[in-house]
């Protein structure tokens, strides 16, 4: 979902498919190859990304718990069920 070369579209991107996708099935990837850096440069942009989403929604009236559910799951939750780790 998330492209290296394209990080200025990230959070519209979090944001599209969050539309459409129940946030219990969303996983965020990095789309980091084979060097550190990338796994980083990855991480990060979807971490800014995020950031605008979430600021986006608060402003239109999500409540911050519910907020705080779907980073959880979009980041670290969902992965977590799904391979059991």
């Amino acid at each position: 979902m998330f492209n290296l070369f394209a990080a200025a579209t990230v959070a519209a991107r979090i944001e599209r498919v969050l539309e459409w996708a129940p946030t219990s099935k969303v996983r965020c990837g990095t789309d980091g190859h084979g060097t550190p850096e990338s796994f980083w440069l990855g991480a990060l942009l979807i971490q800014e990304g995020w950031a605008v989403v979430r600021q986006r929604w608060a402003a239109q009236g999500a409540r911050q718990d519910w907020l705080k559910k779907v980073e959880r799951d979009i980041l670290e939750g969902n992965t977590s069920r799904l391979y059991r780790c």
